[in-house]
C-alpha cells in the first residue's frame, strides 16, 4: 500500500504495535500512518541515522549523524507525519533501556541514560574504546552490552557495576533479556551469559563448528 521504488528504501521500522512504518528512501525520512496509499516526509537531511518508534508508538526519533558542519542530534516527529523538530543536539540514541521508560544516548564516546523528554540525564558509562555501533540493550533494558576493543561490557540498567568479559564482541539478547550471546575475539566459538543472578556470568562456550 505504500507507494515508491522499494530498492531505494533503507532502515524499515514498525511500531511495536505494527501500525505505523517509517523509513529511509532519497535522502528523506519518510513515514506511513497505516491508511492510504501516500506516506509523508518528515525529515529530510543527508545523511541521516538510525529510527526509532517510542515504546508506545507515539514519537519517531530520527539520528542525524555527525557532518562536517553540523553536530550529531536527535530529532522528533509524530505519528501524523509532521516535520521533525529537534530534540536534542550532540547526542545520538542507542535505544529504549529501563523498562522502555528511558533513553540510552551517545555523546563523545560516554553513553548516558535521559528520560523521554531529553531533559535531565546522567552519566552511565565512560569508556573510549566502546564502539557505538556495539551498544545492545536488552529486550526490557534492564541492562545494556558494550562491545569494545577490551571486550564486552555489561551492565544494569539505571545503574550499577559493570562485568567485563574479555575476548568477546558484540552481544545478541535472549527475547526475555535473560541471557546472551556473544562471539569470541578471532575464536570459532560463542560464549552463552546469563544476568538472573544480577551478575553476568558465562554458562556456556560452544564451537561454533560443532567439533567434538
Amino acid at each position: 500500500p505504500v507507494v515508491g521504488n522499494p530498492s531505494v528504501a533503507s532502515n524499515l521500522v514498525w511500531t511495536e504495535d505494527s501500525q505505523r512504518l517509517a523509513w529511509h528512501a532519497g535522502g528523506k525520512v519518510w513515514v506511513w500512518s497505516g491508511t492510504g496509499n501516500t506516506p509523508s516526509v518528515v525529515f529530510e537531511w543527508l545523511p541521516s541515522g538510525d529510527l526509532y518508534w517510542s515504546p508506545d508508538g507515539n514519537r519517531l526519533l530520527i539520528n542525524r549523524v555527525q557532518g562536517a558542519t553540523n553536530a550529531p542530534a536527535i530529532y522528533q516527529s509524530n505519528p501524523a507525519g509532521t516535520p521533525a523538530t529537534l530534540l536534542l543536539e550532540g547526542y545520538q540514541l542507542q535505544g529504549w533501556v529501563d523498562g522502555n521508560q528511558r533513553m540510552a544516548l551517545w555523546r563523545e564516546s560516554r553513553l548516558y541514560i535521559a528520560f523521554p523528554d531529553g531533559g535531565s540525564n546522567y552519566l552511565y558509562f565512560n569508556n573510549a574504546l566502546v564502539n557505538q555501533d556495539y551498544v545492545f540493550p536488552s529486550p526490557p533494558g534492564n541492562w545494556l552490552a558494550m562491545g569494545a576493543t577490551e571486550g564486552l561490557f555489561l551492565k544494569p540498567v539505571p545503574d550499577g557495576p559493570h562485568t567485563q568479559i574479555p575476548d568477546c564482541g558484540g552481544a545478541v539478547w535472549r527475547e526475555d533479556g535473560v541471557r546472551f550471546a556473544c562471539v569470541r575475539s578471532w575464536f570459532p566459538m560463542a560464549r552463552i551469559g546469563d544476568v538472573s543472578s544480577g551478575s553476568p556470568i558465562i554458562t556456556e562456550n560452544l564451537d561454533m563448528y560443532g567439533d567434538p
